[in-house]
């Protein structure tokens, strides 16, 4: 039965289902595990198969036939971005850039093209992308009269469609696991080899060039221009109830974290893909092709909060720290729960 809908037109059934769900609920969880339900019905009709089926459905992604390792790394790898977001937050690293970015960029079009070119560089994890290139153009574009709904449309539109077209990101790592539990052979390059086709992801990134070039602006967008605005000062420089912004701190506090990311998770990419070669095998491709990716993401993103913390250590109190980790993971149970 369940081949004969993976080759029907009813295989949509469950997608639109879930969007028309979103649309009208607005909650994304619910609608999400009503399209579970429904495909649960659609192949099992109303019976306790439906419901076990649901059941395994949802409990696979933390045990299946054993603890999903896979699983466990790709949200460990999740609530250490949140923790580094907010460690850099606290820091007041955000601060000494945007304020380097005022001396610097004098136009809304400069200061939306730093937005996409930071989406671009932060190609690790969309979520990690989203929260810090959110935080350190959010200031910088109210200055210049840009509408925060342009702004999210900017970070929204360049963050996952650039993970996706990297296979070394959270996403690159999460469809290899898809593409393995199928039994795919070497799913990494099936997953190399698609990119050149993923034609949303490089449509999405060039409409949000062309929307900054061409100063495009959808209703909502010219509208909302300085609404819910604020004073900057005072909104900018509390966060969590802590005076962060007015810190002395420097740019290197925020690029520094960013790279121990990327050299952390591209080395243990490598290592990992080192240790699983076979006899007779040799080269970057084979090395790529039996990379454990959520493991090296795991490893490389606690190195780079080891990083961070160790940088920080005469800048952030030491009883700010729980905060920090509270309110760090608690950004990603969102992302988590999805």
């Amino acid at each position: 039965m369940e081949s004969g809908f993976a080759h029907s037109v009813l295989s949509l059934v469950v997608p639109l289902f879930v969007v028309v769900m979103v649309v009208l609920l607005r909650r994304v969880v619910l609608s999400l595990f009503l399209g579970v339900c429904l495909s649960g019905l659609m192949l099992y009709g109303f019976s306790l198969e439906s419901l076990s089926f649901v059941c395994k459905a949802i409990s696979s992604v933390f045990y299946d036939e054993g603890i999903n390792w896979d699983g466990a790394f790709i949200f460990a790898f999740l609530i250490i971005l949140g923790v580094i977001t907010q460690i850099i937050l606290y820091s007041g690293a955000i601060g000494a850039f945007v304020k380097w970015a005022r001396n610097h960029i004098k136009t809304a079009k400069g200061s939306e093209f730093l937005a996409f070119v930071a989406g671009v560089v932060i190609f690790i994890d969309d979520y990690f992308n989203a929260l810090t290139v959110g935080q350190i153009s959010r200031s910088l574009n109210d200055s210049f009269h840009s509408s925060r709904e342009r702004l999210a449309y900017i970070i929204d539109s360049t963050s996952a469609p650039i993970c996706i077209l990297i296979p070394l990101s959270s996403w690159g790592a999460y469809n290899i696991g898809l593409l393995s539990k199928q039994g795919i052979e070497e799913p990494f390059m099936v997953l190399l080899q698609s990119i050149p086709n993923n034609f949303y992801a490089f449509f999405a990134l060039i409409a949000v060039v062309l929307t900054i070039i061409w100063r495009v602006n959808l209703p909502v967008m010219r509208n909302n221009v300085n609404v819910g605005m604020q004073d900057s000062k005072a909104q900018d420089s509390k966060i969590n109830g802590t005076y962060i912004f007015q810190r002395k701190s420097a740019i290197i506090y925020l690029i520094v974290p960013i790279l121990a990311l990327i050299v952390g998770i591209c080395f243990m990419i490598f290592y990992t893909g080192f240790q699983g070669l076979e006899d007779g095998e040799s080269g970057l491709i084979a090395m790529l092709s039996h990379t454990d990716t959520p493991f090296s993401l795991f490893c490389g993103g606690a190195f780079a909060l080891v990083v961070t913390l160790l940088m920080t250590l005469g800048i952030i109190e030491s009883k700010e720290y729980p905060s920090i980790f509270w309110f760090g993971a608690k950004s990603m149970f969102g992302a988590i729960l999805i």
